[in-house]
């Protein structure tokens, strides 16, 4: 009857015994995993892994400035922002209280966008009325607006057909003038010379492609030459600095 009584209980204890070596062994295995080099690979990717990081409040921003700051930098994102949407950007800024600074951009971009409007409406009023002078003009403004070159395209061409029936004359000269100075100042390099050719060619409203090419290479040929030149000062400067330590 003991033995009987003993075998029911050892019976019982059985399956706890076993489960408790089975939990045991689960985490000797874990330990193992976790202490291998592949676990803690994995363990590192995990940490290194994106969170999502929703923006901060800055401290003491108000809810008008914190909408103001996001507004801002949609539409200084937006290649395509139109004038009413940045104005309204600035303008709901300004009232918020947000500093000069967090402002400059925007200012910066209406400042762009104005000058392209002015730029395309030149263009298309030059083309309506058919007018040489005035389309020189709007190239002007294009050149100064960074129009792409297909927004001029119609100009340019209307340029030459309008030149081929003209009869020349003192502006016909002066272009002359400023497309052979071009010419000079790309083959000396010289920054003065470049600028001042730059500065008369533009000043001519230069309107056939080919002379837009050639101002357009003598901007290229200006920019090298002052890299060039800021490349040779920081170099001259570091030789000093290393020449006095």
């Amino acid at each position: 009857m003991g033995d009987t009584a003993s075998c029911v209980c050892n019976s019982d204890r059985t399956p706890q015994y076993k489960d408790d070596a089975a939990a045991g062994m689960d985490s000797v295995m874990a330990d193992t995993r976790s202490n291998s080099p592949r676990g803690n690979l994995n363990r590192h990717r995990a940490d290194l892994a994106p969170r999502p990081t929703p923006r901060t409040p800055r401290l003491g921003e108000t809810l008008a400035q914190r909408v103001a700051r996001l507004n801002l930098g949609k539409v200084c994102a937006d290649d395509d922002a139109d004038d009413v949407a940045i104005q309204r950007a600035l303008a709901d800024g300004k009232a918020a209280g947000l500093a000069a600074f967090e402002l400059a951009e925007a200012t910066e971009l209406a400042t762009r966008t104005a000058r392209r409007r002015k730029a395309r409406e030149a263009l298309a009023a030059a083309m309506a009325s058919r007018e040489e002078e005035a389309l020189r003009r709007a190239l002007f403004l294009a050149d100064e607006a960074a129009l792409d070159g297909r927004e001029v395209e119609g100009a340019l061409a209307l340029i030459e057909e309008l030149e081929g029936h003209a009869v020349g004359g003192v502006a016909a000269t002066h272009r002359a003038k400023a497309v052979a100075r071009l010419e000079l100042a790309i083959k000396s390099r010289g920054q003065q010379e470049l600028e001042e050719a730059i500065d008369e060619a533009e000043s001519t409203g230069l309107g056939v492609k080919s002379q837009r090419a050639l101002l357009a290479e003598a901007r290229v040929t200006l920019k090298m030459v002052n890299a060039r030149r800021q490349a040779a000062q920081d170099r001259r400067r570091r030789e000093l600095v290393s020449e006095e330590s």
